[in-house]
């Protein structure tokens, strides 16, 4: 959403409006940043650059609107640094041993996976999931190299057409929504 109104905010003709949706910006951001989402955090900060880069025609404006941003995420970290200290505390977490698991298990049946109706069941750190918290493996897990490689091409042309549109119409703002969402899916 943090996405969507930084585009109407560049639409936006009228101050008052545009400083509306730049306030949403910030809070989209700040729910990000208390919701302890570092995925979502950073993912959401690449997007907003990327976005702003290929929107403003102005190098000036993009030089300024990414200092703002900076200063702002700089600001938050400054004013609430126990939830930037939470955020590295809490380390890896348990992700890369489910990764890790996960891939192994998907080795196993490399080609065709281990198919859409089955479970994947992964015990590590005390705990059992039922997920890779990887959108990517999980398919990989589930549907093998093949099912990989189709999704990875529907990935990619998705992106190249949205990339094109962006090109023909001048509004990033699609192809600026699968990049986010390709970045967390990496963790999902």
């Amino acid at each position: 959403f943090a996405l969507l109104a930084m585009a109407f905010a560049l639409r936006c003709s009228a101050l008052p409006l545009k400083f509306l949706f730049l306030l949403a910006v910030g809070a989209f951001v700040c729910v990000a940043w208390f919701g302890q989402s570092r995925t979502a955090f950073v993912s959401m900060i690449i997007v907003l650059l990327a976005f702003l880069g290929l929107m403003c025609k102005e190098k000036r404006v993009w030089f300024v609107a990414t200092l703002a941003m900076l200063a702002g995420v700089a600001a938050l970290a400054l004013i609430f640094p126990d939830v930037l200290e939470q955020a590295f505390l809490r380390g890896e977490g348990l992700r890369p041993a489910i990764w890790t698991e996960a891939w192994r298990q998907a080795t196993s049946r490399p080609i065709v996976g281990h198919g859409f109706i089955s479970e994947i069941s992964i015990e590590t750190g005390g705990q059992h999931f039922n997920t890779a918290h990887n959108a990517y493996l999980q398919v990989f897990w589930q549907s093998g190299a093949i099912g990989l490689s189709l999704f990875m091409l529907l990935l990619v042309v998705a992106l190249r057409n949205a990339w094109s549109w962006g090109l023909q119409q001048q509004d990033y703002t699609v192809f600026c929504l699968f990049i986010f969402a390709a970045c967390t899916m990496m963790t999902g």
